[in-house]
C-alpha cells in the first residue's frame, strides 16, 4: 500500500485514496497562501501567488501551474502528469492524471475561470485537455 497520506484539519484526518489525495491537493493549491508559513517558505504550491507573480502574461502563468503542480504532486504520488492550456482569455483549463506507487491511477480536469486578475470559479469539465 501507497504510504504517502495527506494530511487534513478535518474529521477525515488523513486521506489515502488517489482520487480523494488528488482532489484534496488541488483544493490546497487553489486555497494557499505562498506565505502562510515560514517554515516551508518558498515551497508553499499557491495558484494565488502565480497569478500575482504572472499578472498580464498568461503563457507563464499555464507555465507556473504545470511546473508548480508537477513538483508539489510528485510529493504524494509515483507518476504526474499536468497539462494546462488557456481556453479562452478568462479560462485556464488543467488536467492531471496520477499514480500511486500501488499502480492506481487517478484523473483531474478543472477550468479556472478569472475575472480581474482574481480566481472567479473553478469548475469540472467534461474531458477537456488530457492528449
Amino acid at each position: 500500500m501507497d504510504n504517502r497520506i495527506v494530511p487534513t484539519l478535518s474529521t477525515d484526518n488523513f486521506i489515502t485514496e488517489p482520487i480523494l489525495k488528488l482532489d484534496t491537493l488541488y483544493a490546497y493549491f487553489l486555497s494557499s497562501e505562498f506565505s502562510q508559513t515560514n517554515t516551508y517558505k518558498g515551497n508553499i504550491a499557491s495558484l494565488k501567488y502565480l497569478m500575482q507573480k504572472n499578472t498580464g502574461d498568461t503563457s507563464a502563468l499555464v507555465s507556473d501551474i504545470i511546473s508548480t503542480l508537477t513538483v508539489f504532486l510528485k510529493r504524494y504520488f509515483t507518476e504526474v502528469n499536468v497539462f494546462a492550456e488557456m481556453v479562452d482569455v478568462t479560462v485556464i483549463g488543467v488536467s492531471i492524471q496520477v499514480k500511486d506507487s500501488d499502480g492506481v491511477e487517478a484523473t483531474l480536469e478543472r477550468a479556472l475561470r478569472m475575472t480581474n486578475g482574481k480566481l472567479d470559479t473553478y469548475a469540472e469539465v467534461e474531458s477537456l485537455l488530457l492528449r
